[in-house]
């Protein structure tokens, strides 16, 4: 049979081309004009908080019955956001006088205003993020602006979002600002603007003249969105789907205008579809990092609370899709209420309704949550119980758990389904068998997160390597290759043979380097009170350099004694034994660092084996524990 999906990839490919091409002439067109086709006019304000409350449900009823102590908590959130004090992407807290919205205040660089979208990317700076006033655009503190004034009345805190809206359309013009840039972030200030114009619309504040405003420059967000789709071919990842969720937001509001309902024929297939591809049988979203997968499993969810809400039936495998997704929140989420930090992450969320730890996504599972209440507002929840010991075999991720012990053993390849391609873009890290572990509340051995991306390109690949994850190294050897040049940039060096679990309480995996023809064989058996691993590495030759990792949490300490380690956490003891078959070994404890979350270092101990052999060599190590009294 003729085969045509080269075909269907290479014109999908150029027909893309033309888009992003094309969208290069709006600078010469009166996009102004005509990005309000067919919008009408604007509804009077009481007619617009009708549709609002009609799409989002009583945001008030739902604020209200949310737990006290995150109401608290978003009253003093929205305090900061109302003196201007901002703590994004590690800054720290930071205040500012008038917001500008187009710099990024960890390093003092500016993005010039009045400079076309598609100009704006060149203007940037050693170590500068342009992510900073792209996550400051978002507009996530309004939202806590906007729960402030239901819980409150105030009307400071409703003024406060009129103020920043009108000063935000005011200082980025249609196309021509660095908040243009990134549709992923426009699709998501939209959403955001919605909620907290939803809940302040009662206020005096809120007035014709700000309704008409807002409500022209959402519909310039729908119609920016539609024309600049973050599609790639053959597989696209977050960043269309963010377009997507946000259009579908927004086509119900303007369903009734022109572009509005070419917008709601389009997205909703599309919507659905771009699930189907994205989210893996098991639920795991396929870019395989646990925290996109937070932000993806909010994308799919809220929006499909939308269109229940407002009378459509979400098909049946879409539903049991996004309640998988929540299956594996269940799953992957550790005692002490936190996730692993497996792969990249950038502190992204779509609707933030309270500002979190970063490593927390138990909110997703808890009904009474601010965000279910806010997002789910009274339909059924997607949440689901934890599966306990499970291979994800499409994710390459294996759970096991025993007792007070989790395990989170990782074992797959790059973020996209597996191409013939030698290098692609991802979100992944060199983690081919690596772990983490657990023991009750205490984190003991840890994946040290992903640190930053573009403005400190040496660090970010020091945090895709392969020594900095708790797996071995062996010569020297990357399990895939790093690019300074782009760090979301592998090049395939490695590919799993074998991940599986071979009974409740034991995983085994195995991959092999492509460069340097290394084979590593490593199984992992948590019983109570020990986790034992077995690594198994072969490699053609003599005097080879072996390194096997375990980065500790922050908060562990460790100290070589008579040849172990000894480990203590908060309420553990653990000692780690090692045994090298046909090699000789050196432990010792280094200063190291982990992040907990986009732009935060923390000090950190790791623990590391080094080990020579000719060959082969078999390493077991015994990792013990009892709680401390």
């Amino acid at each position: 049979m003729l085969n045509l999906y080269p075909n269907y990839i290479f014109w999908n490919k150029v027909l893309n081309q033309v888009t992003v091409r094309k969208n290069a002439l709006w600078r010469f067109l009166p996009v102004q004009s005509i990005s309000v086709r067919g919008l009408g006019k604007a509804p009077a304000k009481k007619e617009l908080e009708e549709r609002l409350q009609a799409m989002l449900g009583s945001l008030r009823e739902a604020l209200l019955a949310a737990p006290e102590s995150e109401k608290r908590l978003v009253i003093e959130q929205a305090e900061e956001a109302l003196s201007h004090t901002f703590n994004l992407l590690g800054s720290g807290p930071v205040k500012m006088g008038q917001i500008d919205w187009h710099t990024d205040f960890k390093t003092g660089h500016n993005w010039p205003k009045g400079v076309f979208y598609k100009k704006q990317r060149q203007a940037t700076a050693p170590r500068s993020d342009i992510k900073v006033p792209w996550e400051l655009s978002r507009g996530h503190h309004l939202l806590w602006l906007g729960e402030a004034y239901l819980l409150t009345g105030e009307e400071r805190f409703a003024r406060e979002v009129v103020d920043e809206m009108e000063d935000w359309i005011n200082a980025n013009p249609l196309m021509y600002s660095v908040n243009w840039t990134c549709t992923m972030d426009v699709a998501i200030r939209a959403v955001n603007w919605l909620y907290a114009i939803a809940m302040i619309i009662e206020s005096d504040t809120v007035t014709e003249t700000f309704v008409e405003k807002i409500y022209k420059s959402l519909y310039r967000h729908g119609w920016f969105i539609y024309n600049n789709l973050e599609k790639n071919i053959p597989f696209s990842n977050n960043h269309l789907f963010s377009d997507y969720a946000g259009l579908v937001y927004l086509s119900v509001l303007f369903k009734d205008t022109g572009y509005g309902k070419k917008w709601q024929q389009f997205v909703i297939p599309e919507f659905y579809e771009e699930i189907r591809h994205q989210v893996l049988p098991s639920g795991v979203h396929y870019e395989r990092s646990v925290s996109y997968h937070r932000l993806m499993t909010e994308l799919a969810s809220y929006p499909c609370y939308l269109l229940k809400r407002v009378g459509y039936a979400v098909p049946a495998d879409i539903e049991y899709r996004v309640r998988s997704m929540y299956s594996y929140v269940a799953n992957y989420t550790k005692g002490n209420g936190c996730a692993p930090l497996i792969e990249d992450n950038d502190d992204g969320r779509f609707l933030p309704f309270v500002c979190r730890d970063f490593r927390r996504h138990d909110y997703l599972l808890d009904k009474e949550s601010t965000e279910n209440r806010m997002a789910g507002n009274g339909l059924e929840h997607f949440s689901s119980e934890k599966a306990g010991t499970r291979l994800y075999e499409d994710a390459g991720h294996a759970i096991i758990r025993r007792d007070e012990a989790y395990l989170f053993v990782t074992n797959g390849g790059f973020s996209k389904y597996e191409t013939p391609a030698k290098e692609q873009g991802t979100h992944t890290h060199n983690d081919r068998l690596s772990f983490e572990l657990a023991v009750g509340q205490d984190d003991i051995i840890v994946d040290p997160g992903a640190y930053v991306y573009t403005p400190d390109p040496e660090k970010s690949n020091e945090f895709h390597s392969t020594a900095k994850h708790n797996t071995a190294v062996v010569d020297g050897e990357e399990q895939n290759g790093l690019s300074r040049e782009n760090v979301f940039l592998l090049k395939k060096n490695s590919r799993t043979t074998r991940f599986e679990l071979e009974s409740e309480d034991t995983c085994s995996g195995e991959y092999v380097t492509l460069g340097q023809s290394l084979t590593h064989r490593r199984t992992f058996c948590l019983t109570r009170g020990c986790l034992g691993i077995e690594d198994r590495l072969a490699k053609a030759g003599v005097a080879h350099h072996a390194v096997l990792s375990f980065h500790l949490a922050p908060d562990v300490d460790a100290a070589v004694q008579d040849g172990k380690a000894i480990v203590k956490s908060d309420s553990c003891l653990l000692e780690l034994l090692f045994e090298v078959v046909d090699g000789q070994s050196r432990l010792f404890v280094e200063d190291d660092t982990y992040s907990p979350s986009y732009g935060v270092l923390q000090p950190s101990k790791t623990l590391r084996l080094e080990v020579e052999f000719d060959e082969a060599t078999i390493i077991n190590t015994k990792i013990q524990w009892q709680k401390r009294q």
